[in-house]
């Protein structure tokens, strides 16, 4: 049978057993991984990259499995397994979206689609005292969104040019982060959507790995992507 790469990035579960020469653990220790396994610190490189559960490397989806002990950290007491296997990458990248911007206090996010990294970028902004827009294709995951702290939620379904009106929301200035999953289907759109000056964390690819990007609105109002 030929070799098939173990899939999922994110999981969570006890230390049963350590190797030899391992101190950061024990057995019966509740820990979950960490999305790149050999990235500790500084900046990436390719190796480091090279190193992604579930994409270069073995995923998580297996009743046991085999990690370096410098590619786990411990779950916090108050998190349940569940809870904690939600972390290492869509979380991360929530808070590396929004860190990358700077995100502070009384500044506007905008969130696209319900996906676990726009979920949790729409919980870290509001618990920085950031206003959240958010955008789905569905009325009763808008009414979630707005429960959960969004000030405004789009239907991109029924408002399929939603930039102009998260445009109409922030008065004309524009938000001044947006946490864009789509990639170059709603690109355009975010750059339309943001603030002069503003940011773009540019993320995902939802709406495929191709298309074609004008780049002119992003110089004509200074945006970083």
């Amino acid at each position: 049978m030929p070799y098939t790469l173990v899939p999922f990035s994110d999981g969570a579960g006890e230390v049963e057993a350590i190797g030899e020469g391992v101190s950061r653990w024990k057995a019966g220790d509740r820990v979950t991984s960490t999305f790149f396994q050999t990235w500790i610190g500084g900046k990436i490189t390719e190796a480091a990259a090279r190193s992604a559960r579930g994409g270069a490397i073995d995923g998580v989806l297996g009743e046991y499995i085999l990690f370096d002990e410098e590619g786990l950290v411990p779950i916090p007491e108050h998190l349940s397994f569940e809870e904690a296997a939600t972390l290492p990458c869509a979380a991360l990248t929530a808070w590396h979206a929004l860190a990358a911007g700077r995100l502070t206090n009384g500044q506007c996010v905008l969130t696209l689609g319900t996906g676990g990294v726009s979920i949790f970028a729409l919980q870290f902004a509001r618990a920085v005292g950031a206003r959240v827009i958010s955008t789905s294709s569905s009325d009763k995951k808008i009414e979630r969104l707005l429960e959960m702290g969004a000030s405004d939620a789009v239907n991109y379904k029924t408002n399929p040019e939603w930039e102009n009106r998260v445009l109409d929301l922030t008065d004309g200035i524009g938000v001044d982060l947006v946490v864009e999953v789509g990639g170059a289907g709603t690109l355009a759109k975010s750059l339309k959507a943001v603030r002069m000056g503003g940011h773009i964390s540019l993320i995902g690819v939802l709406t495929g790995q191709s298309g074609e990007v004008n780049p002119l609105p992003a110089i004509m109002k200074s945006v970083n992507v």
